[in-house]
């Protein structure tokens, strides 16, 4: 500073517009540094200058008061705008202390010189006018508990263990044992049979090629058809054996047996890949949940203290804990004593103002020094969902199932699932299969992997009470609209957007019908806003037939109530009335 002060005095002799120019150009270069350091330029460079002959007195104040409004964050990033507002600010105090024209062209000249100055001798000239920040100590992150860590670090290695063991097993489990011939029918045949025939030498040696031939030529005949028939022998071969009716009799017995050896080691590949695929989905859980371990949310204490002031001002005595997780959604714990003032809509309004966004009343607990409420942010997406349902006109139990809720993520799902046939035994393999599922869900599992992992394990109890199920799983976020079908079977779903209707369909198998293949769910995604509506329905509502009917009640509906609308479309003529009929209909809407 003592080196720009001389300075401008010098040229303050020579001339008081060069010298008046050079101290407004000292302190936008000291504005860089900031509002304090500009200020300081100027009101010291000012005075020097002014004190010299030629000089005005005011022009020290003019400089610190334009320094002082134009010096900040923005004078490095925004050189054009600090220039427009130094000259703006010089010239409005210059007329405030009636300066002399002078001191006003010197001003401007000032300005119109640094805005031609290059950036890249301004950056140089920042490193004698803006002092070097203080070192900052490294961020502190916040230390994982040694018993976490160790939890995480187990987790990962059972993995990588079933992950490891999935792979040893899955190839020997694909290929199986080795397919059995089919010439193993006749090969039985010939022992029960023609073993005790007194003709087995004429027909095993000395015919043996012919008898070979016939007996091939019959083969393909009652393999295609599933039986064996007198005609399917050649008629020398006929002629020639003395036990037909019973080699006919014997050859349908070994041929029956052999249809059942392959129906079972097709079943028991099928069961080992099924239980193969158990390890790896066990894998995939075990490392999602290790992931989950690490993933802490983070505290807001400015977020805390500021729900404390607000809900001093009931009378209360309360220590708040706010976080935000990955997503920047907040989470905001009270504890203390005789909190009922704040467990209704009340405390959910004076929370939120107080953190500027919408909160609700989440989950009421009671501790040992007196309650902790739980507050989650609101998102801004409503849903209202209905569901109508008839069964199947025989008077047995309707064997579809149901069910909505929201996580305490804001995520909404909706289970719908239609077991095979309809009445009790239809009911009991949908409401399994439905509680299983919400089971996985509310433990943090992901959709594709609990359906798949949901349907390698009733295909297993499949084999012996036989039946399945077809599942469509919604899941929607309700603070960003995006969403998503999972679907294993089932009818389609229809998505009615602004003036269009999507058809959602499937071509997974139901759950409970494994194959040697990996099995997945078909996943639809989309975005919802409001006035969307979303409907899931079970097979029996179409009934097999075409579904233009459905599309166009859909399509033309006026109404808002999505329980008006699944009860017309059952209460429809074009509705099937030969098995259990379902529909969950779901509106979406803003939040008010």
């Amino acid at each position: 500073m003592f080196l720009t002060a001389a300075l401008a005095v010098c040229l303050a002799r020579i001339s008081p517009l060069a010298g008046n120019a050079s101290a407004a150009l000292a302190v936008l270069f000291a504005s860089r540094a900031g509002a304090g350091s500009a200020a300081v330029t100027g009101g010291a460079v000012g005075l020097a200058v002014g004190l010299t002959e030629g000089g005005t007195p005011l022009l020290g104040a003019v400089l610190a008061f334009s320094g002082a409004m134009t010096g900040g964050p923005s004078a490095r990033q925004k050189r054009l705008g600090t220039v427009l507002l130094f000259a703006a600010c010089g010239l409005l105090a210059t007329a405030w202390v009636q300066g002399e024209m002078e001191l006003a062209a010197a001003l401007v000249l000032a300005a119109v010189l640094y805005s031609l100055l290059p950036e890249q001798l301004l950056r140089r000239a920042d490193r004698y006018t803006c002092p070097p920040a203080a070192p900052l100590s490294a961020p502190v992150e916040a230390a994982v508990p040694p018993s976490l860590a160790r939890t995480q670090f187990r987790l990962e290695e059972q993995a990588t263990a079933f992950r490891t063991l999935y792979e040893h097993i899955h190839e020997s489990a694909l290929r199986g044992e080795p397919p059995e011939s089919s010439a193993v029918i006749f090969d039985r045949v010939a022992e029960r049979v023609c073993a005790k025939c007194s003709h087995h030498p004429v027909c095993w040696q000395r015919h043996h090629t012919a008898t070979c031939q016939s007996l091939t030529q019959a083969l393909s005949a009652m393999l295609d058809r599933g039986n064996g028939l007198m005609e399917d022998f050649p008629g020398p071969f006929r002629s020639r054996c003395m036990r037909m009716e019973e080699f006919l009799r014997v050859s349908n017995e070994e041929l029956y047996r052999y249809f059942n050896r392959q129906q079972y080691r097709s079943r028991l590949k099928n069961n080992r890949l099924a239980v193969c695929r158990q390890y790896a989905q066990l894998s995939a859980l075990l490392s999602a949940a290790a992931t989950q371990l690490g993933d802490e949310p983070e505290r807001d204490p400015s977020g805390s203290a500021a729900a404390e002031r607000a809900v001093a001002q009931l009378g209360l005595e309360v220590r708040c804990d706010l976080r935000l997780d990955r997503r920047g959604r907040r989470t905001l714990e009270v504890w203390g004593k005789r909190l009922a003032p704040l467990c209704g809509d009340q405390g959910g309004e004076l929370l939120s103002q107080a953190l500027g966004v919408r909160m609700e009343p989440a989950d009421v607990y009671r501790v040992r020094q007196g309650q902790r409420l739980v507050f989650r942010q609101c998102p801004p997406l409503g849903a209202t969902v209905a569901a109508a349902a008839k069964e199947k006109e025989n008077g047995q139990p309707n064997g579809d199932n149901g069910l909505w809720f929201r996580d305490e993520d804001g995520v909404l799902w909706v289970v719908l699932c239609d077991g095979m046939g309809s009445g009790t035994g239809a009911a009991k393999e949908s409401k399994l299969l439905m509680t299983l599922l919400k089971d996985f869900l509310h433990a943090g599992v992901e959709p594709a992997a609990a359906l798949t992992t949901l349907t390698g394990a009733l295909s297993l109890r499949g084999e012996v009470n036989g039946g399945f199920t077809t599942v469509d799983l919604l899941q929607v976020d309700l603070f960003n609209g995006s969403a998503a079908l999972y679907k294993l079977g089932g009818a389609p779903a229809y998505l009615r957007k602004g003036g269009s209707l999507i058809r959602l369909t499937s071509s997974a198998l139901p759950a409970g019908l494994e194959t040697d293949r990996e099995s997945a769910p078909d996943v639809s995604r989309f975005r919802l806003a409001a006035g969307d509506f979303l409907l899931l329905v079970t097979d029996g509502v179409t009934d097999g037939e075409g579904d233009d009917w459905l599309r166009s009640m859909i399509a033309q509906y006026r109404g808002e109530s999505p329980r008006e609308l699944a009860q017309a479309i059952l209460a429809s003529p074009g509705a099937g009335r030969e098995d259990d009929r379902t529909v969950v209909a779901v509106r979406f809407s803003n939040r008010t």
